[in-house]
């Protein structure tokens, strides 16, 4: 049956630092997500954390905050990959990752794709240092590769650096390098840190990107010209959106008003909020990356539009803006 009110809002919650830490819940995150639920608001999971499908990471999600979640609310750093793969459908891609990586290219419709451990067994004189092992699926290696696409940081770091640089400074043929680059570069995961259970922040994907930008132009003199996957990048926003107003559509809406962003990061959940139009607000809790001071707390660099100490609270202004609940004090716990 359709809704009375054709438009709605929407809410993207980051995960590490805002539902919870490492593989602990922070508190009333749950009851935060079931508010949503019982009121029919769309939400999704938006993370810069990759490596397993949607799927996957809808469990472990349901697991670790014990609430249900289906696959189409969560967006990975990758998920993008989902609208970008027409680009490359029947060109020859290389795909770098972990062990799955070659399973997340299928599962984003990729057609033609050879992975890193394949290349490196057809092209051994690349990476002489290790001898590769046998390969049971013959890709299309006489085509030139078209696009690099990382999913996650490989398990061999030191191979794959140098098969990725071989390639993007070559013409698609690892051993014609030209002088300007022509093969095209996805890479997924920018977080350089992300918190855990530890005090201090722990490195993130984004130092393997850190590590082949340096490399590249240390080889090339040019800085790579990479397409990044994830928060604070555009084709993250536009992904988000499409999957919002699917769900919205589910729901009996037309379309969204606005999109509140909720993340613990300013360099990459507030920035990307923020420059993302119009349309989205960014919303900053102190329970992840950014840590208040007593006289600061919000981020001066960049400053989200709405400052809550959790995602509850967070949840509860959410409601309150939007006319659903009464006015309730943000150091007080809402009655409801």
């Amino acid at each position: 049956m359709k809704s009375s009110t054709r438009k709605t809002f929407a809410v993207a919650f980051d995960v590490d630092g805002v539902l919870y830490r490492g593989s602990e819940p922070i508190k009333k995150a749950k009851q935060a997500i079931e508010l949503l639920q019982e009121f029919r608001v769309p939400f999704i999971y938006l993370t810069n954390g990759g490596g397993l499908t949607e799927e996957e990471k809808a469990q472990l999600l349901a697991k670790r905050l014990n609430v249900k979640v289906r696959p189409c609310q969560v967006q990975l750093s990758h998920t993008p990959l989902r609208f970008l793969s027409k680009k490359h459908k029947e060109d020859l891609v290389l795909v770098v990752g972990k062990h799955n990586a070659q399973q997340l290219a299928e599962l984003y419709d990729f057609q033609n794709i050879v992975t890193s451990d394949e290349y490196h067994a057809q092209h051994p004189e690349l990476f002489p240092d290790e001898k590769p092992e046998p390969i049971e699926r013959i890709p299309r290696f006489h085509e030139p590769v078209k696009a690099c696409v990382v999913l996650s940081p490989p398990t061999h770091w030191y191979r794959d650096l140098q098969l990725l640089c071989d390639i993007l400074r070559s013409d698609g043929h690892a051993k014609n390098i030209v002088s300007k680059q022509v093969v095209s570069c996805y890479v997924a995961g920018p977080d350089f840190e992300y918190v855990a259970e530890t005090k201090t922040p722990r490195l993130g994907d984004g130092v393997f990107l850190k590590c082949l930008e340096h490399i590249y132009t240390l080889s090339t003199g040019h800085s790579l010209k990479t397409t990044v996957l994830g928060k604070p990048y555009s084709e993250t926003y536009r992904c988000a959106e499409l999957l919002l107003q699917k769900q919205a559509s589910d729901l009996g809406y037309d379309s969204i008003h606005t999109i509140y962003a909720i993340g613990d990061n300013p360099i990459t959940d507030i920035k990307g909020a923020n420059a993302a139009g119009g349309h989205w607000v960014s919303m900053l809790v102190h329970t992840g990356m950014f840590q208040p001071s007593q006289d600061k707390d919000n981020c001066t660099e960049n400053p989200a539009s709405i400052v809550a100490s959790d995602v509850y609270y967070a949840i509860a202004e959410i409601l309150q803006i939007e006319g659903i609940l009464g006015k309730c004090d943000n150091s007080l716990a809402p009655l409801f």
